[in-house]
C-alpha cells in the first residue's frame, strides 16, 4: 500500500502504514518515506508481503478507504448504478442528477464509515455503527463500483 493524499488527508503518515517497522531498521540511522516504502514492498515466495496480515483489517480499511476516495472523485460522476436508475418513461436531466447525487451520497456514507475505522474512537458507539453501517453498504453496493 501506498501513501496518498486520501490517508494524507485524514492524517495517516507513511509510518503508520503497515510494514514500515521492519527488523534491522531499528538500527539504521535514517529511514524515511522511501527506505520504509522498500520494506512494505518485499514480498514472500508466494508473492504476499507478511506484515499486511498482523493487522489485516487495517490494511484493508486503508485499501478500501483511499481506493473509495479516488473512486468518489474521479468515477462517481461518470456512471450510475443500474439499480439506482429511476426507470420513468418521461425520465429528464435531473432525474439522472438525482440518481447520481443518491449515488454519491452512499459512497459518501461507506467512505465515512471506513474513515471512522481508521482514526476514530472505536469505543464510541455512534462510531462502531457507522462503520457497521458504512460495511453493509459496501456489501449491498459491491457490484456497483465500475463504471
Amino acid at each position: 500500500m501506498k501513501h496518498n493524499k486520501y490517508l494524507k488527508e485524514i492524517g495517516i503518515e507513511w509510518y503508520d502504514l503497515p510494514g514500515t517497522y521492519q527488523d534491522g531498521n531499528e538500527n539504521k540511522e535514517e529511514i524515511n518515506e522511501t527506505s520504509a516504502g522498500d520494506c512494505r514492498n518485499q514480498e514472500d515466495n508466494e508473492g504476499f508481503c507478511e506484515y499486511e496480515f498482523f493487522n489485516l483489517d487495517y490494511t484493508l480499511n486503508l485499501f478500501i478507504y483511499s481506493k473509495l476516495c479516488y473512486f468518489r472523485e474521479y468515477i462517481a460522476d461518470i456512471a450510475t448504478p443500474g439499480c439506482l436508475i429511476s426507470h420513468s418513461t418521461d425520465r429528464n436531466n435531473d432525474d439522472q442528477q438525482k440518481d447520481n447525487e443518491l449515488w454519491k451520497k452512499i459512497l459518501d456514507e461507506i467512505i465515512e464509515g471506513f474513515k471512522v475505522a481508521l482514526v476514530g474512537d472505536l469505543s464510541d458507539s455512534e462510531i462502531r455503527y457507522k462503520i457497521t453501517h458504512a460495511r453493509r453498504l459496501l456489501a449491498e453496493y459491491w457490484d456497483c463500483l465500475w463504471y
